[in-house]
């Protein structure tokens, strides 16, 4: 790095007419100091992953493009698919049991972007749209 960093400033030295030194720079009268970067070799981990179960294993239900997921305390969860903009919930073992929302738009039960979804004591799904500034309610 400090190759690098000597290289620019002898190159902006030729350009410019400035001088330099091994620690420093000087640019219009005013000296800006070269630091030296060292480099730090990384070590490759692989993850450990486990598989606990497949999503979407019903082919009748297709995932576009699947994204936010949240989990209930009983293992469920819900999963927001931003191609069709709609909510699919899945139980424990990742069968669909149902979609809530009607795509995306400005109507009722349609929204435009999710960027958070919350899941109420109740059961209820709420949904930030930010893009429409609302709170959609699925029950």
């Amino acid at each position: 790095m400090t190759f690098i960093a000597l290289f620019m400033s002898i190159g902006i030295g030729f350009a410019t007419g400035c001088t330099h030194d091994e620690a420093s720079v000087e640019l219009e009268n005013v000296k800006i100091p070269l630091h030296a970067q060292t480099t730090t070799m990384r070590k490759w981990v692989e993850p450990l992953m486990h598989e606990t179960g497949a999503v979407g294993r019903d082919s009748a239900v297709t995932l576009y493009r699947p994204g936010l997921v949240k989990a209930t305390a009983e293992g469920s969860f819900y999963l927001v698919d931003f191609a069709d903009m709609s909510i699919k919930r899945y139980d424990q073992t990742g069968w669909f049991e149902r979609s809530y929302g009607n795509g995306r738009g400005t109507g009722p039960g349609e929204f435009d972007n999710a960027p958070d979804l919350a899941i109420s004591d109740a059961g209820d799904i709420l949904l930030t749209d930010p893009n429409r500034r609302t709170i959609l309610r699925f029950a």
